[in-house]
């Protein structure tokens, strides 16, 4: 259902009003049961993915390039300047597009089906989160789980860096380390904490048990307590002399790729 910018409502605008407002946008969206989706490429994934789409705010010359949504979503056309006046900033990538919220998975049924896991703890950074889920899902890892500290996979940035492939990869919220700990022990996981201390093996000489979880923290915190608690087993990328290490993202492909590598072989 094609409406042209002029005639929309400001209800049928409003999932897309203020969307620079980080702070408005990550208490609203989640609440508000929404995410928006941003270009061509990251709407046809959520739209494959199984979300069900509620509106879409593009300019004409983007129309060919979207999925087919069902005859009542309503597609309001405008052109830029009139994208900008609801979002607060220029749409590059032409169109935006708003998605009821999945249901949430439970943890405890992620740890118990999968064998390799990602486990994000403080994570409070859109854009490394989003690149973090990208390499996850790269690499093969059967699902994530981030503590209630990290930054909302679904948020447009993230899912802008992730290229959409956090809708490709199953995730799962955490509430509870202590909680965490006892399921991941109950299905038998190696617990692999990844730090920069010297202490630490080297990633390379790592060798996985049957189920792996690999942790990753903030980059100025590093691992909490609670966290490095969890641990099994703690892991480091081996640097050149004087560098003690690297951005959490960058850090992050790096180790899973070693850590799938030494899975799947």
């Amino acid at each position: 259902m094609t409406i042209p910018f002029g005639q929309a409502s400001p209800q049928l605008l409003e999932d897309f009003a203020a969307l620079t407002d980080v702070v408005l946008r990550t208490r609203s969206e989640p609440s508000g049961g929404l995410f928006i989706a941003e270009g061509a490429i990251t709407i046809e994934r959520a739209s494959s993915s199984g979300a069900r789409a509620r509106a879409v705010l593009c300019e004409e010359k983007w129309l060919d390039s979207l999925p087919a949504f069902a005859v009542d979503v309503p597609i309001i056309v405008g052109s830029q300047s009139e994208l900008r006046s609801v979002t607060g900033y220029i749409v590059h990538r032409g169109a935006l597009a708003s998605f009821h919220r999945p249901v949430a998975l439970d943890h405890s049924a992620l740890i118990r089906d999968s064998h390799t896991l990602l486990i994000l703890e403080g994570l409070v950074n859109h854009t490394n989160v989003g690149a973090i889920i990208r390499s996850a899902a790269a690499f093969g890892v059967d699902g994530i789980l981030l503590d209630t500290h990290c930054a909302d996979p679904l948020y447009r940035r993230a899912i802008r860096t992730s290229m959409g492939t956090i809708f490709n990869i199953k995730w799962a919220r955490f509430t509870d380390h202590l909680d965490l700990a006892e399921r991941l022990a109950e299905s038998k996981y190696d617990v692999l904490a990844l730090t920069p201390l010297p202490s630490a093996r080297s990633i390379r000489s790592w060798r996985p048990g049957e189920r792996s979880a690999l942790i990753l923290g903030t980059e100025g915190d590093g691992l909490s307590t609670d966290a490095h608690g969890i641990a099994t087993q703690e892991l480091r990328i081996p640097m050149a002399a004087g560098i003690d290490s690297l951005n959490v993202s960058a850090a992050a492909a790096v180790a899973l790729y070693e850590f799938t590598n030494h899975v799947h072989s």
